[in-house]
């Protein structure tokens, strides 16, 4: 099924008695949503609540069925959960400045979550229901990023053509100091702007990037000593937008080894950005 790269906030419909035929793990239920329009996938994590118990269990999304009639609701099933009672009370989100509108379901009975709403939710979940934890950032077009610019993440709005450059200064830098990765596509005040190439420029600012990291000295190699990754960007309610990403390059901390650019210039990865050393 795979790491879900959404994470959604939907109530469900089996009644609080039965809590004890369900328990944990390996059951399926059913969840009846307003999931037309949403984009909603097999694979995406879904945590389930009401108004009055909050969260009360975890799952992986395993099927879809659309309603025939369009007035009607669609049934989704859930596999691979947690469900008790009172895995996180209603009153812990209401009272949380992150989560305190989740309960409320608006413009219909699906939330699409952000990062700093599903880090929160895991957070306050009891640690024995093992809770999905996300792989990667989720990029939301105008939203910010909950994590700053640090000895590890630096990011970058800049025009595909100064891409390769930018990756390559920034990768001289990782290598010397503790390793990291660069996001093409946000802006200093870490809000999502998205880099706009379809499939053929994304082909060809990859190959450029790996054309351009071939020039340091000692060589490196993809998938060994780095990794680039094209992030798909979302609206708020979770659909991707067409041709447009984040690309961010991933590069491991090599310190034993002295990496310089083609014209023996080497740099050091700052808290604000990057320094030159020669």
């Amino acid at each position: 099924m795979g790491i879900a790269r959404k994470y959604w906030f939907v109530p469900h419909v089996v009644h609080a008695g039965d809590f004890s035929h369900w328990l944990m793990r390996s059951f399926e239920w059913d969840i009846e949503c307003d999931a037309d329009g949403r984009e909603i996938a097999e694979g995406d994590y879904v945590y389930l609540a009401n108004q009055s118990d909050g969260v009360y269990a975890w799952g992986v999304l395993n099927r879809i069925r659309k309603a025939i009639n369009p007035t009607d609701k669609s049934s989704i099933k859930i596999s691979r959960g947690a469900i008790k009672n009172t895995l996180i009370p209603a009153e812990a989100i209401r009272t949380d400045d992150v989560l305190k509108d989740l309960l409320l379901f608006k413009g219909g009975k699906l939330n699409f979550l952000l990062n700093a709403q599903v880090r929160r939710l895991n957070s306050l979940l009891i640690p024995a229901t093992h809770p999905p934890m996300p792989n990667q950032l989720l990029f939301v077009l105008n939203q910010q990023i909950d994590q700053d610019e640090n000895l590890h993440a630096e990011y970058k709005l800049v025009n595909t053509k100064q891409i390769p450059n930018k990756a390559y200064e920034c990768a001289l830098a990782f290598l010397k100091q503790a390793g990291g990765s660069v996001f093409f596509g946000i802006a200093d005040d870490h809000t999502v702007v998205g880099i706009s190439a379809d499939a053929k420029e994304r082909d060809f600012i990859a190959r450029s990037i790996e054309n351009k990291l071939s020039d340091i000295n000692p060589r490196i190699l993809p998938g060994e000593d780095y990794v680039l990754d094209i992030h798909e960007v979302f609206d708020e309610i979770g659909n991707r937008i067409r041709n447009l990403s984040v690309i961010e390059l991933e590069v491991k901390a090599d310190p034993s080894q002295d990496h310089t650019s083609k014209s023996g210039k080497s740099f050091l990865k700052s808290y604000s950005g990057r320094i030159r050393l020669r």
